[in-house]
């Protein structure tokens, strides 16, 4: 049976600077892929379709709008799940602003981590987009996820939490595609790229 992987990439950041350059909103998209060898495959084909690079990389804020379309249509054959964490953070509390960032970021990963059903988790290997393993955004994430599914009594928990380069994961690149999507649609009001998806991607925000 293939390891199951969780990919966990965001849009936005966590400042609360807002007339200085922090976003107003940050989204966080968890993505499940159980056959992570197929996945590739299907960016690879892809990629050989449109003509671009093996190693180009599929990142909603820098890729021309033809090919987010293509992305999110080459979507449709694929297996996965998502689920997506909406935050506006104009309307949290004041004491937010004064929390760790990791902390904050690791309260935001637990509440998406209750929206996962058992079989998405158990044992499987999380990847964020980071260039080392041992950093402490993987340690409150780690935390973050574990402490989640043991209140909810999910065993075994996820086998392990990896850094790794955005660029050369295509499962990253598809929760930075999926939280870029989210943002351009439900908070910008722009193109609803996810139309289609509705039975992959679920969306909710931060109450």
């Amino acid at each position: 049976m293939p390891l199951r992987h969780l990919f966990i990439d965001w849009s936005g950041d966590l400042g609360f600077k807002f007339g200085r350059g922090s976003t107003t909103h940050l989204v966080i998209a968890v993505v499940s892929i159980a056959d992570y060898g197929g996945f590739r495959k299907l960016m690879a084909d892809l990629r050989a379709e449109r003509g671009l690079h093996k190693a180009y990389e599929f990142h909603h804020a820098h890729i021309p709008k033809a090919e987010r379309a293509a992305f999110f249509y080459a979507l449709r054959g694929a297996g996965f799940k998502a689920w997506v964490l909406a935050v506006d953070k104009r309307r949290l509390p004041e004491n937010f602003e004064r929390r760790n960032q990791y902390d904050l970021l690791g309260e935001f990963i637990a509440v998406l981590a209750d929206q996962l059903p058992a079989e998405a988790v158990e044992n499987a290997l999380v990847v964020i987009d980071a260039h080392t393993t041992t950093t402490e955004l993987t340690r409150s994430i780690r935390v973050a996820i574990s402490g989640a599914l043991r209140a909810r009594q999910i065993q075994p928990g996820i086998k392990k939490v990896r850094g790794r380069p955005a660029h050369r994961e295509d499962g990253l690149q598809l929760a930075d595609m999926v939280a870029g999507a989210v943002v351009e649609s439900k908070v910008r009001g722009g193109a609803d790229r996810l139309a289609g998806l509705e039975d992959k991607i679920r969306t909710v925000w931060f109450e």
